[in-house]
């Protein structure tokens, strides 16, 4: 009876530790995926810029803008934009799809506003 009290002793420490590794396994796995894992509430556009990056060219004299997950530097076009530079300047530093796709009144740009932007593609 005793060799049989021990050797339970014995399976139910082993047990323990094993299920504590594997407790301490999933817990770093866990820990990994989500470092690994970008957060699906931040809008990250293609190719790895970042919004932070394209926040930092927030003004007219340096304007970057995300549209449709590209970057664009539009600081030249400043004074050429038939909607005034106000229209543009609202987006700098930020994500001008919405603004560009509905000119901030429900209406689309032409094709010839594509192929200006295209133009101004950083990446």
């Amino acid at each position: 009876m005793k060799s049989l009290l021990k050797h339970l002793s014995r399976l139910a420490i082993l047990t323990f530790f094993l299920l504590l590794f594997y407790i301490l396994y999933i817990i770093r796995t866990d820990a990994i995926n989500r470092v690994s894992t970008p957060s699906p509430s931040v809008q990250t556009p293609k190719l790895g810029v970042s919004t932070i990056d394209i926040s930092k060219h927030n003004k007219i004299t340096d304007c970057w803008i995300s549209y449709q997950g590209h970057i664009y530097d539009i600081t030249a076009y400043f004074g050429s934009h038939p909607g005034g530079n106000s229209a543009m300047a609202a987006y700098c530093g930020g994500d001008g799809t919405k603004g560009f796709d509905t000119k901030d009144q429900g209406s689309s740009h032409s094709q010839t506003a594509h192929d200006i932007l295209r133009q101004f593609l950083i990446q």
